[in-house]
Parts: structure tokens; C-alpha cells; sequence
């Protein structure tokens, strides 16, 4: 005889957000590579997409993966562009929460 057991689980479809960041390095990461303080521009798309089953105990296990893919502009002091490079960056996060709970 075969059983099925059947768990509620929640899954969204991929949220889409654009993503842009700058930072300036001075003695390291970057600055190091290229020999000079630069600052990078960096602009993607992030990616991300939230599961969560019911544990039927009053709290939710999660499972939250985010990527972002796109592209850093590297500019040196005087602000004229030097280097483009494209990077790809995922995250997961995984844990219980408490059905309460809102901030994930």
C-alpha cells in the first residue's frame, strides 16, 4: 500500500527590481587590482523568489534565494571610465519563522 503525504508550500513567482550601488575603494578589493583608489558603479537585475511551506505549528519555513546579475563600471579619480565588468551574485536564506512574522 502506498501513502501520500501532501505539504502545503507556497511559492511565488521571481520578483524583479533594478539594483544600483556606488562605492568607492581606497587600499583595497578594487583599489588593490587596479593599482588606484576607484570608485564602481554598479548596476543589475535583481532576481528573487520566496518559498515557504506551513509547518502546521504556527510557523512558516522559508526559503529565499535572491541573484543579481549585471554590470560594474570602474572609474578612477578623475571620474573618466577605465574598466566594465559584468558579475553575478546569489544569495540564500533559510529558516523558521514565526507566522507573525513580516520582514522576510
Amino acid at each position: 500500500m502506498a501513502v501520500a503525504l501532501f505539504v502545503p508550500l507556497v511559492s511565488a513567482k521571481p520578483n524583479k527590481a533594478e539594483f544600483e550601488h556606488w562605492q568607492t575603494y581606497s587600499g583595497w578589493g578594487p583599489a588593490l587590482a587596479y593599482g588606484q583608489e576607484v570608485t564602481i558603479n554598479y548596476v543589475a537585475m535583481n532576481t528573487w523568489v520566496l518559498n515557504m511551506k506551513d509547518n502546521g505549528d504556527g510557523t512558516w519555513t522559508i526559503r529565499q534565494e535572491l541573484t543579481q546579475k549585471g554590470f560594474a563600471y570602474v572609474y578612477d579619480t578623475s571620474g573618466t571610465l577605465n574598466d566594465t565588468k559584468n558579475f553575478r551574485v546569489v544569495e540564500v536564506a533559510h529558516g523558521t519563522v514565526d507566522y507573525s512574522a513580516t520582514w522576510y
